[in-house]
Order: C-alpha cells, then structure tokens, then sequence
C-alpha cells in the first residue's frame, strides 16, 4: 500500500501520519493484548522511491482506532461562515460549567473572507452555525 493510498483511507496527512507511527493519538499507555491504542503501522518496505505499508495492518489498524483518531474529512460535517463571525466566537469565555463551543470544532480553514468549520456531527454544527453566524 503506498503513501496516497494510506491518506486516502484515513484522510490524515503525511505529518499528521507520521506522528501516528510514533504514538497512538488518544491513548497514552496501550494494552499489550489489544491492537487498539498502539501507533500506526510503520513502513514495511520500499519500491523504489515510494514507501510502502502493510495492507492488512494498516486495514486493521484503522478498523480499531479510525473512530477515536477522528473522522475521515470526507466523512464529516462541514459548513462555513465569516471569518469575522468566527473570530468573535474564537474570543468568547467559555461559561462556568458550560460546553466550551469552539470544542465543537474540529478543523478549521480560513479562505479570505470566510472559514470553513469541520465538526462532528450535523447538530453541532448548526448550533455553532446559529449561535455565532
């Protein structure tokens, strides 16, 4: 499996990637008897110039963390609005005992004038969308 191939599956990028190899994303100390939790599958060889990985073990590797590791960008809801409306709402304290809104948001990229929002779900993302748009 080759490099293209690996950030297409998971839709991470190479850096992001690489970071995998050295430890899991989200859970610090991993379970001996379980592949979740273990960082990604490194490189198993090469052919030529291009890095190749193990089919099976990246395959594997992505069914048991793939939903802790976050969410595919094809996958996940995605809407936009100004920058200036997101800038704001980036500024607010979040409430004593209240949801943190910008925890909401999962990726951000500002394209001039406006942003574009990646959140989790559907719900998230028009509360955020009606509250701070």
């Amino acid at each position: 499996m080759r490099l293209a191939d690996v950030l297409a599956m998971t839709g991470a990028t190479k850096k992001t990637l690489y970071r995998w190899m050295e430890k899991h994303p989200t859970i610090a100390e991993p379970d001996p008897d379980s592949t979740l939790g273990h960082p990604f599958p490194r490189p198993s060889g090469n052919e030529g110039r291009a890095v190749l990985w193990d089919r099976e073990a990246v395959e594997a590797w992505w069914a048991l963390n793939g939903a802790t590791v976050g969410r595919h960008p094809e996958n996940a809801e995605m809407t936009t609005m100004l920058w200036l409306s997101f800038r704001r709402a980036m500024l607010v304290d979040p409430e004593e005992g209240l949801q943190d809104d910008m925890a909401l948001v999962r990726r951000y990229e500002r394209e001039g004038a406006e942003v574009r929002l990646w959140f989790r779900n559907v719900s998230e993302a028009v509360y955020f969308k009606l509250k701070y748009g």
